[in-house]
């Protein structure tokens, strides 16, 4: 039996750099609104189109998007320290956490780059490199749904497991990591909303960022946190 009435150090600016990690992943939505980027399969005048009208715009908020790893890791690292804290000697599910964190935030950094690149050729006579890019960025980008299910599920097995976070963070993570996964399906189907980088990945992003969002409400006090100001029992 462990007591988790306290928890690591740092509680609060945990939360606060989770807090900045969500608006500034988040910021893409409102910087090309009310359009989305190209999906996979567009033909290269649309991505030309959409470079035109949202150049800058989508330059910054997808500078800021990499910023939001920073910030993101401190929460990774937080979250682990908590399981860790919950777990029994020789317990591994914080590191499963901690693996799977970092791996997300590892691959949505690296597709945020492949997105940065594409205005600097979505021009005439670039077209074909245009192109290219943005089925590369958008099928990363239904691609990265993976590593974030992944995640997602490791934080709903922690909690599950150790009792550490409310009971809210596992039943509604399960629904998240799960649309993810349909979101994911974007890398292999195409058509209509289901297309890698078009409506369902967006909705599989946000509801996550709005998910983890929460768990920083949770630090903060709020959202049920007394659950976790209780002794817990779990099974190894």
């Amino acid at each position: 039996m462990k007591s988790l009435s306290r928890w690591p150090d740092g509680r609060r600016a945990a939360a606060f750099h989770g807090i900045a990690f969500a608006v500034l992943s988040a910021a893409i939505f409102p910087a090309v609104a009310p359009d989305l980027h190209p999906t996979l399969g567009s033909n290269a005048e649309s991505v030309l189109a959409f470079h035109a009208a949202h150049r800058l715009p989508f330059l910054i908020a997808n500078y800021l998007g990499v910023v939001a790893m920073l910030p993101g890791l401190v929460k990774v690292a937080y979250l682990a320290a908590r399981f860790r804290q919950a777990e029994e000697k020789g317990g591994w599910l914080w590191i499963l956490v901690l693996a799977s964190g970092i791996f997300a935030l590892a691959i949505g950094t690296a597709d945020l780059m492949t997105f940065q690149t594409i205005p600097f050729l979505a021009k005439p006579g670039l077209e074909v490199g245009a192109k290219v890019l943005s089925d590369l960025a958008s099928s990363g980008f239904a691609l990265f749904l993976v590593a974030e299910a992944g995640f997602t599920f490791a934080i709903v097995w922690a909690t599950i497991a150790t009792r550490a976070l409310p009971r809210w963070v596992a039943w509604v993570g399960i629904p998240v990591g799960g649309v993810a996964l349909i979101g994911s399906l974007g890398s292999v189907w195409t058509p209509g909303v289901l297309a890698g980088g078009g409506v369902i990945s967006c909705i599989g992003l946000g509801a996550f960022l709005v998910w983890f969002a929460g768990i920083d409400l949770v630090f903060l006090g709020f959202l049920n946190a007394s659950e976790t100001s209780v002794e817990a029992v779990h099974d190894v």
